[in-house]
């Protein structure tokens, strides 16, 4: 009983708490590499990965608070290509002569498949429209050094810049400084998200029942017509 109850207890804050998405970006110094990680955490951060870019491959990393625990692991490493190292590379088949029929034949079954799905353009669209209401900005940083070749446009966007600050929402923080002598770009910017579960699976949820209303009403009004072609053809 007391392990049901705290399954269900689980997948309800499952539901109800956010999903932390951080991800994070910086280049340090002109000639730095650029390092990038982004991190989704359930139960309003407690428990996630992170993704951690570390050259040449990628590194992912269980994460406990925001903390890294545990060893990493290693995703796309380097693979031999074809023709290194002595090893020959296939030749790719000639690709059958068609006559030119192939691109008109693909966009004759483009067309049909859009006109096919078009009732559930609308929606679509709607589902599209309400997804940024799942998401909620919680913090955007932007720090670090902007040069242009041109520095008289630099200075015009710095003004922009300085014009559009005050605008700003009180979660995004701008820290950018000017160089008029020389092209650069280097700093951090870090964007944190928080992602609602509970209303996002609404949207899938409501999107899923439009498009099978839809589906339904279209196969019953084929039936009906298909119905009514055999009572004629019996007559």
């Amino acid at each position: 009983m007391l392990l049901a109850a705290g399954l269900a207890l689980a997948v309800f804050a499952f539901l109800l708490l956010p999903v932390v998405v951080a991800v994070t970006g910086a280049r340090r110094g002109e000639d730095g590499a650029f390092d990038m990680s982004a991190q989704a955490a359930v139960w309003a951060g407690l428990l996630g990965v992170r993704l951690r870019r570390r050259d040449p491959s990628w590194e992912l990393v269980p994460t406990l608070a925001g903390r890294a625990v545990g060893p990493g692991m290693r995703l796309g490493q380097p693979e031999v290509q074809a023709g290194a190292a002595g090893i020959p590379a296939a030749e790719a088949p000639a690709a059958p002569d068609d006559g030119g029929r192939g691109p008109r034949i693909a966009a004759a079954g483009l067309r049909e498949r859009l006109r096919s799905q078009s009732p559930l353009a609308r929606p679509a669209l709607r589902l599209v429209r309400s997804l940024p209401g799942a998401f909620r900005l919680r913090r955007m940083r932007l720090d670090g050094v902007v040069g242009l070749a041109d520095p008289e446009a630099t200075g015009r966007l710095f003004g922009l810049v300085h014009a559009l600050a005050p605008a700003a929402p009180e979660r995004v923080a701008l820290s950018l400084t000017p160089d008029f002598t020389h092209p650069c770009l280097h700093g951090r910017a870090e964007v944190r998200l928080h992602l609602r579960l509970a209303r996002l699976l609404y949207m899938a949820a409501r999107f899923g029942l439009a498009t099978g209303r839809i589906r339904a009403a279209a196969r019953l009004r084929s039936w009906l017509a298909a119905r009514r072609a055999g009572r004629k053809g019996n007559r």
